[in-house]
């Protein structure tokens, strides 16, 4: 589960709404961070990998 995230590499990753990487979301770009993902989404993550 995911509230906030942190993307200190150097590529794009994407959290899903799905296991095994299925029905990908939100892109988490290189360098950056997100203090809180929105009401929806909060808490839905249930993987995260390259875009």
């Amino acid at each position: 589960m995911m509230s906030s995230w942190v993307n200190n590499t150097s590529m794009v990753y994407c959290w899903h709404w799905h296991e095994n990487f299925a029905v990908r979301d939100l892109p988490m770009n290189a360098g950056t961070a997100s203090l809180y993902v929105g009401k929806d989404p909060n808490d839905q993550a249930s993987s995260v990998g390259p875009c």
